[in-house]
C-alpha cells in the first residue's frame, strides 16, 4: 500500500519516538521530540508504530498490514452485507461487479484515503440488512454500537471517513417505522460508539502534550483540528487563473507570509488569514468563484454517472423509498463537499464514490423487486409499435 512521502517520514519519526518514550503520538527526528503528524488524521501515528513495535516488523510492513487489512476486511463485509440484502442473483452479480470496480479505484487511491470508502462499504450494506429485517433486537443494537466505534476509529485515520455513514444511518433510523424508544436507543448506541475513540485519542493527545511540555518548557500545543481554510484557498487553483492561486501548499504559505511573516504554519492565526483571503476573493471575483464551483460539480457529476451507472436510470421506474433516497443523497452531498470546497480529486471523493455505487445497486434492487424493468420494457415496446 502506497502512502504519501511526508506521511511515511512522519511514521518513521513516530516509531522512533514511541520506541524511545513508550508514549504514543510523540515523534523523534534524531534531534528533538515533537508531536507526530500534523495534528489531524492521528490514527495512523498511533496504530502503526504500536503495530510495528509490538510485532517487531518494519513501518513498511505495518502500513501494508494495517491499510491492507482495512481494505480487505471492509470489502469482504460489504460483499457479505450485499449478498444478505439482495435476493436476486442478477442483482447480486451487478453488485459484485460494481464493488470490484470500486475496490480497484480504492486500491489505486491507496494511503489513508482507503478509510473513506472502507467505512462506507463495511457498514452500509449490513446496516440496510438489519433495517430490512425490521427487528430492532439485541443484534441490531450490538451492530450499531460496534459500528459507532469503527466509524470513530476511521475518523481518526482519515477525517470525516465515517461522518457520511453516520448521516446515512441517522436519517434511515428516523424514517424507520419502529417505536420511538427503540429508535432512540439505536441512535444513542451509535453516539456512544463514536465517543469511545474520541475519548481514547483525546487522552493520548493530553499525555503527549504533557510529556512534551515537561521536556520543553517552550512547547506550545499544536492545533488538533483539520486545516480547512488552507485547503479551501488553494482549491481555487483548480482552474487556471490570473490571481496566482494554484493547488499547491506553498501558494497558501506565501499568501500568509505576505500578511503576517511570523504566523506559524497551520496555526489559528494562519487559518484566520486564509479565511479572510477566501472571503475577499469571493467578494471581488464572484464570476471566477461560480465558474470554479461549477467546474468542480461537473467532475463530480461524471463520477456519479460512472459509479451509480444503471441505477440512475432504474430509479425512474420504481416507487421511491423516501427515507432511503434522502439518506443516500444527504450522504453523497456531504461527501461531495471535499471535492467542491477543495478539488474533485478521486482520492478525496472515495466516500462519495462508495455511496454512489451503493445507491446504484439499491436502485436496481428496488426496481427489480417492484417490476420496474418489466414496465420499462413494456413502455419501450409500446413506443416502438406507435412509431
Amino acid at each position: 500500500m502506497e502512502i504519501m512521502a511526508c506521511q511515511y517520514q512522519f511514521l518513521q519519526e513516530a516509531l522512533h519516538g514511541y520506541e524511545k518514550t513508550g508514549i504514543s503520538l510523540i515523534a523523534y527526528d534524531g534531534k528533538v521530540f515533537k508531536p507526530a503528524g500534523l495534528g489531524d488524521d492521528v490514527g495512523i501515528y498511533d496504530f502503526l508504530p504500536k503495530l510495528a513495535h509490538g510485532m517487531g516488523i518494519s513501518i513498511d510492513q505495518s502500513i501494508n498490514l494495517f491499510l491492507g487489512g482495512m481494505f480487505t476486511v471492509s470489502f469482504c463485509l460489504g460483499i457479505i452485507g450485499l449478498f444478505l440484502l439482495l435476493k436476486k442473483w442478477n442483482v447480486r452479480i451487478l453488485a459484485l461487479a460494481n464493488l470490484m470496480f470500486l475496490a480497484f479505484v480504492s486500491f489505486m487511491a491507496g494511503g489513508i484515503y482507503i478509510a473513506l470508502s472502507s467505512a462506507t462499504i463495511a457498514v452500509v450494506p449490513l446496516f440496510l440488512y438489519f433495517v430490512k429485517r425490521g427487528k430492532p433486537d439485541r443484534m441490531f443494537m450490538l451492530f450499531n454500537l460496534i459500528t459507532g466505534i469503527g466509524l470513530g476509529l476511521a475518523h481518526h485515520v482519515r477525517i470525516h471517513s465515517g461522518t457520511g455513514v453516520i448521516i446515512f444511518m441517522v436519517i434511515v433510523l428516523l424514517y424507520l417505522q419502529i417505536h420511538w424508544k427503540r429508535k432512540a436507543i439505536l441512535l444513542m448506541l451509535i453516539v456512544i460508539g463514536v465517543s469511545i475513540p474520541a475519548i481514547y485519542f483525546d487522552r493520548l493527545l493530553e499525555q503527549r502534550d504533557a510529556y512534551l511540555k515537561k521536556t520543553y518548557s517552550t512547547f506550545e500545543r499544536p492545533p488538533r483540528q483539520h486545516v480547512f481554510w488552507h485547503s479551501v484557498y488553494i482549491g481555487f487553483g483548480f482552474l487556471g487563473n490570473e490571481y496566482g492561486i494554484r493547488y499547491k501548499d506553498e501558494v497558501a504559505i506565501k499568501k500568509v507570509r505576505s500578511v503576517s511573516p511570523k504566523a506559524a504554519y497551520l496555526s489559528e492565526e494562519y487559518e484566520m488569514i486564509l479565511k479572510k483571503e477566501v472571503y475577499k476573493l469571493i467578494k471581488a471575483h464572484p464570476l471566477f468563484t461560480a465558474t470554479t464551483i461549477f467546474a468542480k460539480l461537473g467532475v463530480i457529476c461524471l463520477y456519479l454517472f460512472a459509479f451509480a451507472n444503471v441505477g440512475l436510470i432504474a430509479v425512474a421506474f420504481h416507487v421511491k423509498s423516501w427515507g432511503l433516497e434522502v439518506a443516500f443523497w444527504s450522504a453523497m452531498m456531504f461527501n461531495s463537499l471535499f471535492g467542491i470546497l477543495v478539488v474533485p480529486d478521486y482520492r478525496y471523493l472515495m466516500g462519495f464514490l462508495a455511496f454512489a455505487a451503493l445507491y446504484g445497486i439499491m436502485s436496481v434492487e428496488q426496481t427489480v423487486e417492484q417490476g420496474g424493468f418489466r414496465r420499462m420494457r413494456a413502455l419501450l415496446k409500446r413506443s416502438g409499435e406507435e412509431s
